[in-house]
């Protein structure tokens, strides 16, 4: 069964792709030019439900977005689910790109807004929008964008094959970044459902934040020697939400990152309804990298079951690369973390 039809436009967007051409101003060296003033690809929007592979690539980097009979994925990164609504708002994008003006048809020039054919050191992304037999829906040259004299969003572009190259004119979203393409949110595990977050350090020392109930305003510390004190009462709050709303910047499969035991630390989560979720946390290049499990404990609830299946069904077998501003708290050491004397 094939995907529902999530990308049919909305009638508010096909009035706006089908209103009247606008006025154009052309210069007196191109207003002989045919096409000023009409959509770059009037097909699309009927065609948008056979859309089946978006490829954007600009020099090496290459994203390759598929459709599959369920969802969306990124070829590059092991078929992880892509964003439809980014999906969306590309092809409602190209559909609505308009040639406001002729430019160069001189191949020699074409580098100068960038426009050239995409190569490992062109300035130019390249767009295909392919159908299921592989035939192109839309293709595009997006080069430059104008930075003095556009009033709207404007484009210089290049359809692949023709030698006249225009200034378009619509927003348009091209980024070849595969996390641009992806849901960024990993997981979402608010702090007020937590009861504890335990940290294994690699040397084997543990710091654990618990809450006795989940109305207790701040988390306390299980390790806390009898002669320090926490340095505020919300010292731990930075461990508990390192789990809340956690985006990613890049993702590979978990088997191109090395997790070792001697540099690798571990975090434990565990909410009041019994899920557990298990994180390992290693740099590696200098960025920080994160892989995820879940489980829930013994006795827990039908519910708390699923959203452990269902977060080790999205995030397993791939590691990500996180803000490390979030994670850092989880590696804060008991002399950051307190103050000597008993607080008292």
């Amino acid at each position: 069964m094939r995907l529902p039809a999530f990308l049919a436009l909305s009638a508010t967007t096909v009035a706006a792709v089908g209103v009247a051409a606008v006025l154009v101003l052309r210069q007196p060296e191109t207003a002989a030019v045919t096409g000023s003033g009409e959509l770059l690809f009037p097909a699309l929007v009927g065609a948008a439900n056979q859309i089946n592979e978006i490829r954007i690539q600009k020099g090496s980097e290459t994203t390759t977005i598929v459709r599959g009979d369920q969802a969306w994925s990124i070829r590059e990164r092991g078929d992880y689910p892509a964003s439809k609504e980014k999906i969306k708002q590309l092809v409602v994008e190209l559909a609505q790109l308009r040639r406001l003006e002729a430019k160069t048809d001189n191949p020699e020039r074409y580098a100068s807004i960038g426009v050239e054919d995409v190569g490992a050191n062109a300035g130019s992304t390249a767009v295909t929008v392919t159908d299921a037999q592989g035939q192109p829906l839309a293709k595009l040259l997006l080069g430059e964008t104008p930075t003095t004299g556009a009033t709207t969003d404007t484009h210089f572009v290049r359809i692949p094959g023709e030698p006249r190259a225009w200034l378009a004119e619509g927003a348009l979203s091209a980024e070849p970044a595969v996390a641009t393409w992806i849901d960024q949110t990993v997981i979402d595990l608010p702090a007020d459902q937590l009861a504890e977050v335990k940290v294994t350090r690699p040397d084997g020392k543990t710091l654990t934040a618990v809450k006795a109930d989940a109305a207790a305003p701040h988390f306390a510390l299980r390790e806390l020697p009898r002669n320090r004190h926490l340095k505020s009462e919300d010292a731990l709050d930075g461990m508990a939400i390192a789990l809340t709303q956690l985006q990613l910047q890049d993702l590979v499969m978990a088997n191109q990152i090395d997790f070792p035991a001697a540099s690798s630390s571990h975090a434990r989560f565990r909410t009041f309804d019994g899920l557990i979720v298990d994180v390992e946390l290693v740099q590696h290049d200098g960025k920080d990298w994160i892989r995820l499990s879940a489980a829930a404990v013994p006795g827990a609830t039908a519910a708390t079951v699923a959203k452990a299946e269902d977060l080790n069904r999205s995030t397993r077998g791939y590691a990500y690369n996180v803000y490390t501003w979030k994670v850092a708290p989880l590696l804060r050491s008991l002399d950051e973390l307190t103050d000597a004397g008993s607080g008292s």
